[in-house]
C-alpha cells in the first residue's frame, strides 16, 4: 500500500505514557488476551484508535482514528477548546459562591493530600 488513508492514525504506537503529539489522544490501557483467554502484555493505546480496511489490489488493514482525518481532528479540538472557554465563562460570570461551589470538590482536603503526597 503506497499511501496511507486520510484517516489512518499518523503516530508511531504503543503510544507512551506521556504521549501528547495528537491534541484529541484518549489513551487508555489496553489489556489483551490470548486464544486461550490468557493475559498477554499490556499496552498504551487510544480510545479512538479502530481497524480500518483498504483496498489496493489485496486487503490492508491500518491503525484508522474514528474521529477522521487530521482536519476533522483539528475541527473536534477547536470544539472542545471553544466549550471549556464558555464553560469559564459561565463560572466567571457568577458570584464566587457559585464559582466555589463548582470547584471546591475539585480541591483535596488536608488529610487526603497527606495521604497522597507523604506528608508535604
Amino acid at each position: 500500500m503506497g499511501q496511507l488513508p486520510d484517516d489512518a492514525c499518523p503516530y508511531p504506537r504503543p503510544f507512551p505514557e506521556d504521549f501528547t503529539e495528537c491534541p484529541v489522544y484518549d489513551g487508555i490501557q489496553f489489556e489483551p488476551t490470548n486464544m486461550a483467554d490468557q493475559p498477554m502484555a499490556s499496552v498504551r493505546t487510544c480510545r479512538h484508535l479502530v481497524i480500518g480496511y483498504a483496498m489496493d489490489g489485496i486487503e490492508h488493514r491500518y491503525g484508522r482514528c474514528r474521529l477522521g482525518n487530521g482536519a476533522a481532528r483539528l475541527r473536534l479540538m477547536k470544539a472542545r477548546i471553544l466549550s471549556s472557554a464558555s464553560r469559564t465563562e459561565e463560572l466567571l460570570t457568577h458570584g464566587p459562591g457559585d464559582v466555589a461551589e463548582h470547584v471546591l470538590h475539585l480541591i483535596p482536603q488536608d488529610d487526603q493530600y497527606h495521604d497522597h503526597h507523604d506528608g508535604y
